[in-house]
């Protein structure tokens, strides 16, 4: 597989994980923030919409538990945290398709976990990659053989094809969209993505966590590389 790639498609990078804390769910971000201020004297504070609702009814509503109530915004990434959950991505929270490249971010997020001294369970771990294309014929340059019966009967170019893939402890969900809009700092963009989302949603002690994210990123890169034909893959620019 390339290791890199001159004309990276890659638009954003997440890592999250949600936990069980060993301190009152609603002084998790505060801590959180007195750390990272305390080594980033460059760290914008940005309270997010979940952030006005009350800490019970998060609580209790399933799609609220996990969402981010504050966002760290800092130079050359961006960290949420909410009170059982911490994600980083790989931009600033405005310019995206700012990923220094997995060495790099990978030990961005090593230095966030030795931070999360307040956690006693990770119960959930993911990874997910977003890459956004514009190919006048999506679908015919990737290696991707669907058949409905319907192409010569009106069948629509904005399909969307959703695929899964498991391996020992992870599962990595795929979407490839031909017809799909990213927002950036220059406005909205339509295109096409692949999107894989890499997780583990079995509890892990924290010290594993670096490990299976490495386990994570290595799926996820082997699915992107299997997915471009050769002709997609050339224009990318890859390298060994």
């Amino acid at each position: 597989m390339p290791k890199y790639l001159d004309n990276s498609p890659l638009y954003s990078v997440v890592i999250e994980i949600r936990f069980t804390t060993q301190v009152p769910d609603d002084v998790v971000s505060g801590l959180l923030y007195s750390q990272i201020a305390a080594s980033n004297t460059d760290v914008q504070s940005v309270s997010l919409p979940a952030s006005q609702l009350p800490l019970a009814m998060r609580q209790q509503d399933p799609n609220l538990k996990y969402a981010p109530i504050q966002r760290f915004v800092l130079p050359d990434r961006t960290i949420n945290v909410g009170s059982n959950v911490v994600s980083l991505e790989a931009n600033n929270g405005i310019k995206k398709k700012t990923y220094p490249g997995w060495e790099v971010f990978s030990q961005q997020f090593a230095d966030l976990l030795e931070k999360l001294t307040f956690v006693s369970q990770v119960e959930r771990i993911g990874l997910r990659y977003v890459n956004f294309f514009h190919e006048e014929d999506f679908l015919s340059s990737l290696n991707v053989d669907l058949s409905t019966g319907w192409e010569s009967k009106g069948l629509e170019n904005n399909t969307t094809i959703v695929f899964s893939v498991a391996r020992e402890q992870l599962k990595a969900r795929v979407t490839i969209a031909s017809d799909a809009t990213i927002q950036d700092e220059t406005g909205l963009k339509s295109g096409q993505i692949i999107d894989i989302d890499t997780f583990t949603d079995e509890s892990i002690p924290l010290e594993d966590v670096a490990t299976k994210i490495n386990d994570a990123h290595s799926l996820s890169k082997e699915i992107f590389y299997s997915l471009p034909a050769g002709d997609l893959l050339k224009r990318m620019g890859p390298h060994d």
